[in-house]
């Protein structure tokens, strides 16, 4: 972790609380935080006066959190990120061009205190075998495997949440959405607007500072090569587009700009999944293998045609995952130890599997967490099983939520298992980049973002919903 450790203790603490339904013993709580009472409880204080909304109390050995069932970490989190030296260090290196004294200037810090930081994310760097690391050229900037780099700057950004600065770009992202929407309706996901975004908006970062993924357009494969070009010859008739491009990064709009801020990866996968382009054959055989071992394991049959779209969906799952899933939170570590709770059994069983099927080439275990939660909620014959989902009676509701959790489909697959034969369930979207938020028509609203307007019909998730959830939703349904 590259975050100070008091910061990144209290985020956990808060997620841990969240994925157990509000309350933990103090024992298991100290163990999975490995640290010392005395320390929980100041992480306790500091993280109770950042906000009145939120608050954690000791009760003999038991520790409880009162926040209305909110579960809004992820705004006491951003006000935490807020103190991280280490962080807003890293982002002015890498989304500016300062030199050791702008650094020391900026973050009120003596210029051997700047040197020091920026030689502990190196070593973090080193640590979690990324290729990436802080050099000086007259200024700091970010060096290594460029796909790597921004592969890490994605995840990072996404986990902090920060919109605003995604804001400042939108007349890009509007067009690009466009552009996807019409040509790829069939294989734009909802959930992968915003990473879409993220990648753009850090792409775009780099290019302006002459760091590219390809250095020519031959080095794409054909198929991608085509998409390419037709996706400049679109957008390069969008005349308020270029021009805001190419005034704010300094950049000249061209198919080779394409080619290097467009998520390549992105063109990959609605090949891989529209015209069976080939992703990664190793990979979907391995899943293939963890699939079938699994279903013959718990005597569940799937048709051949619709596992072998589960198996290219999960590979092209684990493409887009990258070398790192996660850089400031735990989630997956703790969203898994709590979903495995439901069924250990098939739980294990799954992680063994997975873990000796040698799918990954590290060691880094929020990897196959990551896929476990995938493999156990994404395919339907599966997800039933392990969540034992009844029949029950036909009630209406109509549920609202924003769309930029990757979690968004998965959770939406869980409601409808569980609610979809009890109520009649339609569900809308919004782009959380816009606040034109239109509520007075929906009973729920269910978002992951923080969202204080709403009181009264609003529930907050994050990653997999804890039981707590899923009683507060239920009674506002009851009392709608």
């Amino acid at each position: 972790m590259f975050i100070e450790k008091n910061i990144s203790k209290k985020i956990e603490l808060m997620y841990y609380l969240e994925a157990y339904g509000g309350e933990a013993s103090t024992e298991d709580l100290l163990k999975f935080l490995d640290t010392t009472i005395v320390t929980l409880k100041k992480y306790i204080k500091e993280i109770n006066t950042s906000t009145d909304s939120y608050e954690i109390v000791i009760k003999g050995s038991t520790i409880h959190l009162i926040s209305d069932y909110r579960q809004n970490s992820i705004m006491v989190s951003k006000l935490l990120l807020g103190d991280s030296i280490n962080l807003k260090l890293l982002l002015s290196i890498f989304f500016d061009q300062c030199n050791l004294t702008e650094l020391s200037q900026q973050l009120y810090m003596t210029k051997p205190t700047v040197l020091y930081k920026i030689n502990h994310i190196n070593k973090y760097f080193e640590r979690e075998a990324l290729d990436i690391q802080i050099v000086y050229n007259d200024y700091y900037e970010i060096t290594g495997h460029e796909r790597i780099v921004r592969h890490f700057f994605r995840v990072l950004l996404l986990e902090m949440g920060d919109y605003e600065v995604l804001r400042e770009n939108q007349i890009i992202f509007n067009e690009v959405h466009l552009f996807f929407k019409k040509n790829y309706r069939d294989y734009h996901t909802r959930h992968e607007s915003l990473m879409i975004d993220t990648y753009l908006l850090i792409a775009l970062n780099r290019v302006s500072k002459h760091y590219y993924l390809h250095d020519d357009l031959e080095q794409l494969d054909g198929e991608i090569k085509t998409e390419v070009m037709i996706i400049y010859n679109t957008l390069v008739q969008k005349k308020p587009f270029v021009n805001f491009i190419e005034s704010t990064y300094n950049v000249i709009f061209s198919p080779y700009l394409i080619a290097n801020i467009i998520p390549i990866e992105y063109i990959e996968e609605i090949l891989f999944l529209k015209e069976g382009y080939m992703l990664n054959d190793d990979k979907e055989h391995k899943i293939s293998d963890i699939l079938k071992c699994y279903l013959r394991k718990y005597g569940l049959c799937i048709p051949l045609k619709k596992q072998e779209r589960y198996i290219k969906f999960l590979t092209n799952q684990l493409v887009t995952i990258g070398p790192i899933n996660q850089v400031i939170l735990r989630d997956f570590d703790i969203n898994y130890k709590k979903l495995a709770e439901i069924n250990l059994e098939k739980s294990s069983f799954l992680y063994r599997v997975i873990a000796s099927s040698e799918l990954f080439l590290t060691d880094r275990e929020s990897l196959k967490y990551e896929f476990c939660i995938f493999f156990l909620t994404i395919i339907d014959e599966v997800r039933k099983d392990y969540f034992g989902i009844n029949q029950s009676e036909n009630i209406r509701i109509l549920l609202y939520y924003s769309e930029n959790n990757i979690y968004s489909e998965i959770f939406e697959s869980i409601l409808k298992d569980k609610y979809e034969n009890q109520y009649k369930i339609t569900i809308d979207y919004i782009n959380i980049l816009y606040n034109d938020y239109q509520v007075k028509n929906y009973d729920v609203i269910i978002s992951d973002i923080y969202l204080e307007d709403f009181e009264g019909k609003y529930l907050y998730y994050s990653r997999y919903p804890s039981n707590e959830f899923w009683q507060e939703f239920e009674q506002m349904v009851l009392i709608k």
